[in-house]
């Protein structure tokens, strides 16, 4: 996204002034997200944080595309995870600069199948929504004969969580 931006990355670049950073046309709602992301590259030391410039340090080996595809090819159980990541990170210029959207990268053609997917079926969903379910049931139990329970959901994106809540709680 930074090259794509303007910001190309080399070890025999000379350093980049925070002011060059803060001209690349990233959209006011998304300048936390491009520091966050310069901090990132600090913290993994891709670039050297020197007063109020910046100096490349130790550039990653290897192509990021095919790093992706390998990712994906030895942990298939991540594949939607992955495939999402991918589509994000291709269009991420776009979406900091607002040439595109990101609803549309989420959930493309419209469709909810990944994002379904992503929030019911994935390993982290599982992990995640069967931790709810289970303080739920526990939270049941302990319930006093004649108490009711009022249940508020926040979210309610496609409903993962909820698959796993409503039928543990009582009619």
């Amino acid at each position: 996204a930074l090259s794509e931006l303007d910001l190309n990355l080399r070890e025999s670049q000379s350093a980049i002034p925070r002011s060059q950073i803060d001209a690349l046309g990233v959209l006011p709602p998304y300048r936390r997200l491009l520091n966050r992301m310069i901090e990132i590259l600090c913290e993994d030391g891709i670039l050297i944080r020197a007063g109020d410039r910046f100096e490349v340090g130790q550039l990653p080996i290897g192509n990021a595309a095919s790093k992706w595809q390998t990712l994906i090819d030895e942990h298939p159980a991540y594949k939607v995870e992955l495939t999402l990541l991918g589509r994000c990170g291709e269009s991420l210029a776009k979406i900091l600069t607002g040439r595109s959207g990101a609803l549309e990268l989420l959930f493309p053609g419209g469709s909810f199948e990944e994002a379904e997917h992503l929030y019911e079926a994935s390993p982290f969903a599982q992990t995640f929504n069967s931790m709810v379910e289970q303080a739920i049931r526990l939270a049941l139990a302990n319930l006093k004969d004649g108490e009711t329970v009022h249940v508020l959901e926040i979210g309610a994106g496609t409903g993962g969580t909820s698959a796993y809540v409503l039928p543990v709680l009582p009619s």
